[in-house]
């Protein structure tokens, strides 16, 4: 790669791209068996509510896992510190150093509750 920027950002994908599409699975599954959920006993209308009650606790527990995520995508690999310590080497600026994967984890974290999100808006309208 000619620009260390993309590099970096390849780096910062490649440290993390298992766990995160591990996560990003597991946050769908838990997701849609939430939204999926049914009361056989209960009238239409507390179906209804309950339906309501679930989306919206399932939106928190969707942010609160992607939250949770992002943390457990930083150490699932079993080193400490900084993930990227070793690319001091890369001949760019300390603060594109920190911003990039700051940028990049902050963009994956939010792509947990996007796309979970936007499947289940697609699915359940």
């Amino acid at each position: 790669m000619h620009n260390p920027t993309i590099a970096l950002l390849w780096q910062c994908w490649r440290l993390t791209r298992r766990s995160y599409v591990l996560l990003m699975v597991i946050t769908i599954v838990m997701h849609l068996r939430t939204m999926t959920f049914t009361f056989p006993n209960a009238p239409s209308d507390a179906q209804q509510l309950m339906r309501n009650f679930l989306a919206i606790q399932a939106s928190k527990s969707t942010f609160m896992l992607a939250i949770f995520a992002t943390l457990l995508v930083l150490t699932v690999n079993g080193r400490a510190g900084f993930p990227l310590r070793f690319e001091y080497r890369l001949p760019i600026d300390v603060k594109l150093l920190a911003a990039i994967p700051l940028l990049y984890l902050s963009v994956a974290c939010i792509s947990f509750y996007v796309v979970t999100a936007l499947l289940t808006r697609l699915l359940f309208n």
